[in-house]
């Protein structure tokens, strides 16, 4: 809710300033959202690479150098997600949710079930995750 001071500042704004202060907003919204969702994918993509590098000694290079490019290339993405966010949540929304992908995408490609206490483990992860982003100020 706006205090006195902040109605009566919002006021004395242009409507068409208002309007490009939310456009601005909503488009670094959309770009950080976008960023997090390539870097999430690409992090799926390394581990999966490091998997399937690991159970094999034929393509063990290969998916190593593909796991690397993709972990690299997504480390450069979460500087770009650093420029526009909050330093803490910016780490926490794209580690914390891309390990929960990696973890859900690995079980289910390689049929691995998880315990009920793993499950919980999941499900408190991805609580803490969205308290330290809704908890920014």
């Amino acid at each position: 809710m706006l205090d006195v001071r902040s109605r009566i500042y919002l006021n004395k704004i242009p409507s068409s300033r208002i309007q490009d202060l939310v456009s601005s907003i909503l488009l670094k919204m959309l770009k950080n959202i976008v960023l997090l969702a390539i870097f999430w994918a690409m992090q799926v993509a390394a581990v999966y690479f490091f998997k399937l590098g690991g159970t094999a000694p034929g393509r063990w290079v290969p998916c190593f150098l593909a796991g690397n490019a993709f972990g690299l290339t997504s480390t450069w993405l979460l500087m770009l997600i650093y420029q526009s966010m909050n330093i803490n949540v910016a780490l926490g929304l794209a580690t914390g949710i891309a390990f929960m992908l990696s973890q859900i995408f690995m079980g289910v490609i390689f049929k691995s079930s998880l315990s009920p206490l793993q499950l919980a483990g999941v499900i408190t992860t991805i609580a803490g995750v969205f308290m330290l982003s809704f908890g920014a100020r």
